[in-house]
């Protein structure tokens, strides 16, 4: 199956969300194509425009499935029900428009950053939830969230929780090594600050490798990977 994923997210929570769902894919024999990150800039991105919507409409057709992560906004959502439509009527294609989830919309506890976004009755929530009763599938790695999501759409369906191992279950490294310790400690929603200081974290992974240990508290950037399998930093 040829597969388009497309992002409302951040980079971080793509790596989750995409990525290693999408490399896991690969594996069992699927093909894998992500749009544009300007096709749907995520909040603090590039904006949406003219050519992003034109690559979705001249590529799409390519594709067996359109999977996503939920939009809130209502020409997003909009795109996304249009390009199903538009396929199945004027090219004859269809192609079911997959959903995935990590939380339950109507309960977002107060101390998540889009909680004042996201209230039981604002727009936003009106708009992702009508979005997930239209789609063809909704996917989530949640028991309890897929039960949640029953109500509204019953083709939810429970995926594999695809988190690499060799990330998390690793000795943790010595105190005693003589190594300074630098700490990250954030969620996604952090995910900005942890990209203003990239530089100076390469720097110090090239400079002082031997004598550093970056410890990664929440949040894991794609460009750090490496760098856990090398030693230099570790996850918890």
């Amino acid at each position: 199956m040829r597969i388009l994923q497309i992002s409302q997210m951040n980079r971080a929570i793509n790596y989750y969300r995409h990525w290693q769902y999408g490399k896991h894919l690969l594996e069992r024999g699927h093909s894998i194509a992500y749009a544009p990150e300007d096709a749907f800039a995520p909040y603090g991105y590039k904006a949406n425009s003219e050519d992003s919507f034109e690559w979705l409409l001249d590529n799409a057709h390519n594709f067996d499935a359109i999977w996503s992560t939920i939009p809130f906004e209502p020409q997003r959502a909009a795109t996304l029900l249009g390009i199903r439509e538009a396929l199945y009527r004027v090219r004859g294609v269809d192609a079911p428009l997959i959903l995935d989830i990590d939380d339950l919309l109507s309960e977002i506890p107060t101390y998540n950053i889009a909680s004042k976004h996201l209230k039981k009755a604002s727009d936003r929530t009106k708009i992702a939830l009508a979005i997930l009763r239209e789609a063809d599938a909704i996917t989530t790695t949640c028991r309890f969230l897929a039960e949640k999501m029953a109500p509204i759409n019953d083709r939810t369906f429970i995926l594999p929780n695809c988190v690499e191992p060799p990330m998390w279950d690793h000795p943790r490294p010595l105190k005693n090594d003589g190594k300074v310790r630098v700490l990250w400690t954030g969620s996604s929603a952090r995910w900005g600050d942890i990209m203003m200081m990239k530089e100076t974290l390469f720097w110090l992974h090239d400079k002082y490798h031997d004598k550093v240990k970056l410890i990664l508290t929440g949040t894991c950037p794609e460009f750090a990977v490496p760098w856990v399998e090398q030693g230099f930093a570790f996850v918890t």
